[in-house]
């Protein structure tokens, strides 16, 4: 039908003004009279005319070229030559486009004139040009409208308007022209802002038919684009009209559950920064959004969490929290808008057919977490960290509500430390899923290799022309914009998380003060204080250092130097200090350095072993005999003191040497770590070797008996240290001979009291053969 219509407005010349897709080319060029008298025979100026040219523009160019003072300008209007004497009638509306009213004539072209009016007579003449103009467009609509709703096989009838509309160059901008000055004042402002209504109500109207009979497996889009933004338009031009509000609202819930192809996955790109827009300007007035409210709740009934990150996707920089807040309780209809839908709501993939229709604001925080955590420094994780920096602070003042706490304690069984400790287990993913935020940025732009090629030579030479360009040029062009684009992710993740901690603290002191509960939540733990260390480029500058005091011995016991090794030595035995230290710190020296810094440490500490004064031997590195607990022994052992022994028994030129002293402690060490000495033991009789000589002694028995029971670790790390040290000690240099038999015979007798308390001899001192030699 619409065919057959089409086919004979256009013989009949009349389609352009009864049709609503008539595709009519405009005319290619306008002729302007100037403003003088008809007998002066004055010399018209002509102007191309492109498919957007507006009169506004021909106005502009007729009165440069007729030289129309600039205080008068406001005065003239353009007129339709051939009407004159109509003139009320038509004057040209300057925002209007030529196309729309002039069309492509063969050897003919349209005329304008350049008339002066008053500007009060000129606004009444454009009130009444408008006025019948928007009656001949509502004309053209409904009639399009009635033959949709009352026609048989109207699929393949819409399939048809759906084409042509949107091959038209002038859909959707004239369902949506509103000159919203001429509704403003005058003897026809009024009649016009209805009429203005009625018009887009007729577009809404014949929207919604057409989503009705289209199929709804439409893949893309882009098929139904242009036809949203007719209703988005016309909700932003109308928002606060009942009628408007309530017809779109249904028509956007009827599209989202009849194209669930389009709405699964970027639907509602399309429809939610305008409702979120009027949302935020409409605060005031209730109905508005409540009405937004409840097409909310509906959408995410539909299609719950895919809604929840489309919404978030396309409002990530105007987020009101509001909006998700009202996920969280029931809200009304006030306009009776499930009427006009056409289709029960009912979740659409049936995976959420069992859930609840509700959904609390943290589990759109741990969406967005789960997006970020996926990829951090992709676009789409760097809107939901820009959503979590928007909603989180807000979220953290909501919770302090009393009302609100009450709410979820009643629907949800969540208290406010509930609600904290699960914002801190979201908080403490994101930071440990965004590690590679942490990669340092080391960009070297593409650059042009400057190798130019003479006609009659082979070789190649870069010329200063290009190496200046590679060098200078694409900095001053591209870094900065390349710093910014590496800086946003993190920098709103630093102001995220840091506003974070800063509140919650501040929060859970008043509550630990007023309940008086002594549980503590962790806000962050030691994984999220890691901080991501060259240890490559640590190690050399470590190797520097060590060159150095090869060179210069006399600074090792410069301060500077004492207090550098002294940290190194607690990284690599990951030593945590509980009292003044940062988190951060401490959470750093809880991880094991690789191995390529521990062994520049272990190097700087031999050198500072040998060269170092008196009190920097290896018992005051260590810090004597007495360790507080066993892992602290155990890894003071395996990543300093057999590494140490290793190195300065590898026989190697280049390895500094240490006193005896420093390996009768050594063995002393890890002796008193399998075997220490008791509170209360039997008088010790010490042998006449071992009274001789200046190395640390422990002497004892075998009734000597351990408060507290050694773990088998301990145990293997303590023999495997012995076993390494005496097999090592033909290369390790010491002063003296008497010192180390001295001591290989104290750790004998040590060995054998400890081995016995273990079982592993019996107490003929015989080895016992049952005992597998594991610790060995």
């Amino acid at each position: 039908m619409f065919k057959d219509l089409k086919q004979i407005l256009r013989k009949e010349q009349c389609d352009a003004s009864i049709l609503l897709t008539a595709n009519v080319p405009s005319a290619k060029k306008i002729i302007v009279h100037g403003p003088q008298d008809p007998d002066a025979c004055g010399i018209p100026s002509q102007f191309p005319v492109q498919e957007d040219t507006q009169f506004c523009q021909i106005l502009h160019e007729a009165l440069d070229f007729f030289g129309i003072e600039d205080e008068k300008q406001d005065e003239y209007f353009l007129v339709d030559y051939k009407t004159l004497s109509l003139v009320e009638d038509q004057i040209r509306n300057p925002s209007a486009y030529v196309r729309d009213y002039y069309f492509f004539k063969r050897s003919q072209y349209p005329q304008l004139e350049l008339v002066h009016m008053e500007p009060d007579k000129a606004f009444h003449a454009l009130q009444k040009q408008e006025l019948v103009h928007k009656f001949v467009e509502s004309g053209k609509v409904l009639l399009t409208w009635a033959i949709l709703k009352n026609v048989d096989m109207v699929v393949q009838r819409v399939v048809f308007l759906h084409e042509e509309l949107m091959k038209l160059p002038s859909f959707p901008r004239k369902a949506l022209e509103s000159d919203l000055d001429l509704y403003k004042g005058g003897s026809l402002g009024k009649e016009l802002l209805g009429l203005d209504v009625l018009h887009k109500f007729m577009w809404v109207r014949l929207i919604a038919r057409m989503f009705e009979a289209m199929a709804g497996n439409f893949a893309y889009s882009g098929d139904i684009h242009l036809f949203v933004n007719v209703l988005n338009g016309a909700l932003i031009l109308h928002s606060e009209d009942s009628c408007i509000l309530r017809y779109v609202m249904a028509t956007y819930i009827n599209a989202a559950f009849h194209f669930k192809n389009i709405f699964s996955t970027n639907g509602y790109l399309l429809i939610m920064p305008t409702l979120l827009k009027i949302y935020s300007n409409h605060q005031t007035n209730k109905l508005v959004t409540t009405t937004i409210e409840y097409a909310v709740k509906e959408f995410y009934t539909m299609n719950r969490k895919p809604f929840i990150l489309q919404m978030f996707g396309s409002v990530s920089a105007m987020l009101d929290t509001d909006e998700e807040g009202t996920l969280e309780t029931p809200s009304p209809d006030p306009l009776n808008i499930a009427e006009l839908v056409k289709e029960p709501v009912r979740a659409i993939d049936f995976c959420y057919h069992d859930e609840d229709n509700d959904v609390t604001v943290l589990d759109c925080i741990s969406m967005c977490v789960m997006v970020v955590s996926y990829s951090a420094e992709s676009c789409r994780g760097y809107q939901m960290l820009v959503i979590l920096e928007a909603i989180l602070p807000y979220y953290v003042d909501k919770i302090q509500d009393s009302v609100y706490i009450a709410n979820s304690i009643k629907r949800f069984k969540k208290n406010e430390k509930d609600i904290i400790n699960q914002l801190a287990i979201a908080i403490r993913c994101l930071i440990e899923n965004c590690a590679e935020l942490t990669n340092q940025r080391n960009y070297k732009g593409p650059y042009s290799p400057g190798f130019d090629f003479e006609d009659d030579s082979h070789s190649k030479f870069m010329s200063e022309h290009s190496r200046a360009k590679s060098m200078y040029e694409h900095d001053t062009e591209d870094s900065e914009m390349l710093r910014a684009e590496y800086r946003r992710p993190r920098d709103v993740l630093l102001s995220l998380v840091g506003e974070f901690v800063l509140k919650v603290n501040e929060r859970i002191a008043e509550i630990l003060r007023k309940e008086g509960d002594g549980k503590v939540i962790e806000i962050l733990d030691c994984r999220s204080h890691v901080r991501n260390t060259d240890w490559d480029a640590a190690a050399g500058l470590l190797k520097g250092i060590y060159n150095t005091l090869l060179k210069y011995p006399y600074i090792i016991n410069w301060h500077q130097i004492k207090q550098l090794i002294n940290v190194c030595q607690s990284l690599i035995v990951s030593e945590v200090c509980s009292e003044g230290v940062s988190g951060a710190t401490a959470a750093l020296l809880s991880q094991p350095p690789p191995p390529s810094f521990c062994s520049m440490v272990v190097r700087l500490i031999a050198l500072q072993v040998q060269d170092g004064q008196d009190f920097c031997g290896l018992e005051h590195i260590v810090g004597g005999t007495v360790v507080s607990t066993q892992e602290r022994i155990e890894s003071m052992i395996i990543n300093l003191i057999m590494p140490l022994c290793l190195r300065v028994g590898s026989g190697r030129k280049d390895v500094p040497r240490i006193k005896p002293s420093d390996v009768s402690f050594a063995i002393s060490f890890v002796l008193c770590a399998i075997c220490p000495p008791a509170q209360q033991t039997s008088t010790p009789k010490p042998s006449s070797d071992a009274k001789s000589g200046n190395s640390q002694t422990f002497f004892g028995t075998r009734e000597t008996k351990s408060l507290e029971r050694i773990k088998d670790s301990l145990y293997q790390v303590g023999f495997l240290a012995l076993k390494m040290i005496t097999g090592q000690s033909s290369n390790i240099r010491i002063r003296t001979e008497r010192a180390s038999n001295n001591q290989k015979q104290n750790s004998q007798y040590w060995i054998t009291a400890t081995n016995e308390q273990r079982g592993l001899v019996d107490g003929a001192g015989q080895s016992n053969e049952t005992a597998e030699g594991r610790t060995f």
